[in-house]
């Protein structure tokens, strides 16, 4: 298979976003009455770190901004642990240090779950794009950014862009994921500004991963169209060799994900994983791209990167926590299993 990246570069992957303290409730239990929470790193971006990381032993790192304060530690401590490059942390030491934070009280079907944001003025918001290291991107194969970060620094839309032509001008691979969240594109415009602002971006992308639903409801595409039609309409629309389709159904409890290949003109289809646990699903599409996007890297075919990908979206499933910290023999055991096995 061709090879798609320049695998001399010190990095695979460099990620940018904000990472969060996340506060998680015990299940089923009311706001006004919880009384103990356990911790945990949270972020699309650092999910996606993570899972590379750890997937296919490869060197990812984050750039963010983090308050340089035990907070700020607390979250370096959780990247390392997670085997991720704290080289491009930005370090803020004003007065209006910040980390964001998000409080999850998990339901209990068919209760629904409840997130709880305190992300306004945090450090990530402030300084991230002010004094992002931009010498790094010539030094890693590929850079990831997820529409949550679009959308927090939409007004400064301008200044992703020029991060984009640094990569595009060094050869660094771009890869973004659609990551929808309406709470945080509502201010902006909504979905017609979602629609704007990657309309910017996409053009710059080498790989592009949105659910079922984004490519019908924000790009307007036909529902009737398979899951391979609708990545070969938006890899068309934006020259994009990569575009990848999740799809998750609630009913069923399922995961499933195509990958396809503007340039060979096919696609890989994982299998469709249901009866999933649905108490993990947070980072599931997160530990989905990681999947898929690490096997590129390495050089693996479409086929290889969807199977990667659907079983790593569905093993997220089954850990709480944001990110899936599997390793590749771990997840290659799951896909040749039918769930019935013992490991003893």
């Amino acid at each position: 298979m061709e090879t798609w990246i320049e695998k001399s570069r010190p990095f695979a992957a460099l990620g940018f976003g904000e990472i969060m303290l996340a506060l998680v409730a015990e299940a089923g239990e009311p706001i006004r009455v919880a009384t103990r929470y356990h911790s945990h790193i949270g972020g699309t971006e650092g999910n996606v770190m993570a899972g590379i990381a750890n997937l296919y032993d490869l060197r990812t790192g984050m750039i963010t901004a983090l308050p340089a304060n035990s907070h700020g530690e607390k979250i370096v401590a959780g990247l390392r642990h997670w085997g991720v490059s704290n080289d491009g942390i930005i370090k803020d030491d004003s007065p209006k240090a910040k980390l964001g934070m998000y409080f999850l009280y998990p339901g209990i079907k068919p209760a629904e779950d409840r997130y709880i944001y305190d992300r306004n003025d945090t450090s990530f918001m402030r300084v991230a794009l002010e004094r992002f290291p931009k010498a790094l991107l010539p030094d890693t194969q590929v850079f990831y950014l997820s529409g949550v970060t679009l959308a927090l620094l939409y007004e400064s839309l301008p200044k992703i862009i020029e991060l984009l032509e640094i990569c595009k001008a060094h050869g660094t691979k771009v890869a973004v994921d659609f990551n929808y969240r309406q709470k945080l594109w509502g201010p902006h415009g909504g979905e017609a500004a979602a629609a704007k602002a990657f309309g910017a971006v996409l053009p710059y992308a080498d790989y592009f991963n949105l659910s079922r639903e984004s490519a019908e409801m924000t790009f307007g595409l036909d529902h009737a169209l398979t899951a391979e039609e609708l990545a070969q309409e938006v890899a068309l629309e934006y020259s994009i060799r990569y575009v990848s389709i999740t799809e998750r159904d609630p009913v069923l409890s399922s995961f499933e994900v195509t990958l396809y290949d503007s340039q060979a003109d096919g696609a890989g289809h994982s299998k469709r994983f249901v009866s999933l646990p649905w108490d993990g699903r947070t980072g599931s599409g997160d530990a989905c791209v990681a999947g898929v996007l690490g096997k590129l890297i390495q050089g693996g075919t479409p086929q290889e990167a969807a199977d990667m990908g659907g079983a790593c979206g569905a093993l997220k499933c089954t850990v709480l926590g944001d990110a899936l910290l599997k390793n590749e023999s771990e997840v290659l055991r799951f896909l040749g299993s039918d769930g019935k096995e013992r490991n003893r």
